[in-house]
């Protein structure tokens, strides 16, 4: 899967789990991703960390 679609599925995850107690490493791993990757991706194709925005 390229980038862009694992980002947007990511903030869909993060969106539908606001109420529950997530982290970036939960997003990572459904991404399936290295947390160091997610978080460079996610800054890079958002603009803002991945802690920022959760």
């Amino acid at each position: 899967m390229i980038p862009r679609e694992t980002i947007n599925k990511a903030i869909d995850y993060i969106l539908l789990h606001l109420t529950a107690q997530i982290s970036v490493d939960d997003v990572a791993d459904f991404c399936g991703w290295s947390k160091f990757y997610f978080c460079r991706e996610f800054k890079r194709h958002t603009g803002q960390s991945v802690h920022s925005f959760i």
